[in-house]
């Protein structure tokens, strides 16, 4: 057996340059353990995989440690550094070194800030975590920290090549605009933004390769956006909480979670930070260190969860379903069972730009980011938001940067007032009509025109009559509004044909397209 796979500086080479699932770094695992125990090689030779040439000669050097990441989470006056490892033999502990850069980019001023040696943890053969504050530092410097490893065997150190950034905890607060992370695949992410204005897309920086964030969200208050990462990074942490940089993506951590695989992000009015970690429920997050408690516990796979206006409900999407949840009365709820596809992002938006019962929808299947209406459970296919990437797991709206800001929507869509339902409905029993409507978006609407008319033999419409005497006066554009007229007298043997008008503040008026038909008394449906 060739010990290609023992060497520990070929070991960490083939991971940076091969990407490997999980069941595949279990085999490499293994393949390391079993060489230890048989003879060593110890002649020249060379192995191409991947592309990239391997030199086996130092198979002498049994020692193994293959790291799988390292961040550093600034703080207000230290950096705390954490990293963990994937695999550990004969590894007596860890040294951490820091640097600045000259104005050539030249590292200076390097210096190992442990005391002493950071000791390998007991059974860290299959890995651990460790971390280490680094609180002798200056603000406002950008540092470079790097971790060395010590060999048991023969005591001498084994550099790795991980170096980490941290820089001043200065982020610019994110502007009035709607941000996104498309899932390239289940590991890479890759942020954007969109323009709920001129409906123009953005990406943000580059791939963040194996970042795996499933999780998005903007604090009501000061526009910060925060992300999480699922149980699918690779060479970066699971169930991470980070901050990020609204102009270049960057990603600035905070800390673990304490959960492995976090979905969804959310913040009360309150500026109180919520997740969901599947497998476990409910979780609350601390924006300072990352750390969650768990708040409600459940097994169930909710992809992503948003607040509603009001503060008081929460909805959770699992798979096509739609649910709701009053923490007040522990109350849950299924709403609807028709989200589109693979619905992996759920957020309620600022009421200056959707009425409070609506939600936007991102899919792992689509480039389309959609609107659905919770109370009818129906998409309102006009409003619905294309984007160059396909599938959004995240999506975020800082709220206080939008309050002051008109409603956007009525800049957007050409239509001011979109409907939910129109119908019409003999009366039993009398011979009148009644005349039902339920609005899903009313934009600058004054209020509305009732017309009604019949056709002739050719099926064109004839004795076309304005039915109200005076405007249909408009319940408001922040909820659903339902809306009724009794049209009397009529002839139960005849069909009426009906529509609606709608005048805006300006006076300007529009039809709408939907029209309702009524039946005759022995044909249609009736109104009891």
């Amino acid at each position: 057996m060739n010990c290609l796979f023992c060497s520990k500086c070929n070991l960490t080479r083939l991971f940076a340059q091969i990407h490997l699932p999980q069941f595949l770094l279990g085999i490499i695992t293994t393949l390391c353990l079993l060489c230890l125990t048989l003879p060593l090689t110890t002649h020249a030779e060379q192995q191409t995989i991947g592309g990239v040439t391997f030199n086996t000669d130092n198979c002498i050097k049994p020692p193994i440690l293959a790291m799988d990441y390292v961040t550093v989470a600034p703080r207000s006056n230290s950096n705390l550094l954490t990293w963990a490892t994937l695999m550990e033999i004969e590894n007596a502990g860890f040294n951490v070194y820091r640097a600045e850069k000259d104005d050539t980019g030249k590292y200076i001023n390097i210096t190992q800030i442990n005391p002493q040696l950071i000791p390998a943890q007991v059974n860290a053969k299959w890995g651990a975590t460790y971390s280490f504050e680094d609180n002798t530092l200056l603000l406002d410097k950008t540092y470079y920290y790097a971790i060395e490893s010590l060999d048991t065997a023969r005591g001498n150190t084994l550099q790795e090549e991980f170096i980490v950034t941290a820089k001043p905890l200065k982020i610019a607060p994110a502007a009035c605009l709607l941000y996104g992370v498309h899932g390239e695949g289940i590991r890479d992410s890759l942020f954007f933004t969109y323009n709920l204005q001129d409906k123009v897309t953005v990406q943000l920086g580059s791939t963040c390769k194996g970042c795996s964030i499933q999780a998005l969200d903007a604090h009501p208050l000061s526009n910060e956006l925060y992300a999480a990462s699922s149980k699918y990074a690779f060479g970066q942490p699971k169930g991470h909480l980070y901050r990020l940089d609204p102009k270049t993506a960057e990603l600035m951590s905070i800390g673990n979670t304490g959960f492995e695989d976090v979905t969804g992000l959310t913040f009360d009015k309150q500026g109180n930070l919520w997740g969901w970690a599947k497998g476990n429920g409910l979780i609350r997050l601390d924006i300072a260190t990352g750390k969650g408690s768990l708040a409600v516990e459940s097994k169930l796979s909710i992809e992503d969860l948003t607040w509603n206006v009001n503060g008081d409900s929460l909805y959770g999407v699992v798979g096509s379903d739609l649910w709701r949840y009053e923490p007040n009365t522990q109350k849950t709820t299924k709403l609807c069972n028709n989200l589109p596809k693979q619905t992996r992002a759920i957020r309620v938006l600022s009421e200056s730009i959707l009425p409070k019962d609506f939600i936007v929808l991102g899919t792992r299947v689509d480039k389309n980011l959609r609107v659905f209406n919770t109370q009818s459970c129906k998409e309102i296919g006009e409003l619905a938001m294309t984007t160059p990437f396909e599938g959004t797991e995240g999506v975020a709206l800082p709220l206080a940067a939008c309050a002051l800001t008109e409603t956007l929507i009525a800049k957007n869509y050409s239509l001011p007032v979109i409907l939910n339902s129109f119908f019409a409905n003999f009366a039993k029993g009398k011979q009148k009509v009644m005349v039902t409507w339920q609005s899903a978006i009313e934009i600058g609407n004054k209020g509305f025109n009732l017309y009604r008319a019949q056709k002739d033999a050719t099926g064109n419409f004839v004795d076309v009559t304005l039915l109200n005497t005076a405007l249909i006066t408009s319940l408001g554009s922040q909820q659903v509004n339902s809306y009724s007229y009794e049209d009397n007298p009529v002839d139960g043997n005849n069909a009426y044909y009906y529509w609606l008008e709608t005048v805006n503040n300006n006076g300007e008026t529009a039809r709408l397209k939907e029209t309702a038909q009524s039946e005759s008394p022995l044909l249609g449906p009736e109104e009891p």
